[in-house]
């Protein structure tokens, strides 16, 4: 799992030079150096999540956090970008769908 969260630090689109954003990748120690898992999947998905982060966070941080809960492995992402308006979670899941924020709407909405 750490070589996967290395690779998508590699792999991240160029941010934009005059955005102040850190991004930080914690794997936790209980997470097995060694897991049965699709690889490339994975990075699929974490990629995908740091990526709509970096796209609605101009400063500020963006977190992945990667750590074990029971026999689950579980990945957080946290930042302090503009975030998803309560009233659109019911919608999230759905094509074609953005939530409004404010500045630049971005992207299709088939991120998530």
């Amino acid at each position: 799992m750490r070589a996967v969260c290395d690779s998508i630090l590699m792999l991240l689109p160029n941010r934009d030079i005059e955005a102040e954003v850190d991004i930080m990748v914690v794997v936790s120690p209980d997470v097995p150096a060694s897991l049965y898992l699709d690889e490339t999947y994975v990075q699929r998905i974490l990629m995908n999540l740091l990526s709509n982060a970096l796209k609605f966070t101009s400063s500020g941080y963006i977190l992945l956090l990667v750590e074990c809960h029971g026999s689950n492995l579980v990945a957080t992402v946290k930042d302090t970008g503009c975030g998803i308006p309560p009233s659109f979670l019911p919608d999230l899941f759905e094509p074609f769908k953005q939530a409004q924020t404010r500045g630049k709407q971005r992207g299709t909405g088939l991120g998530l």
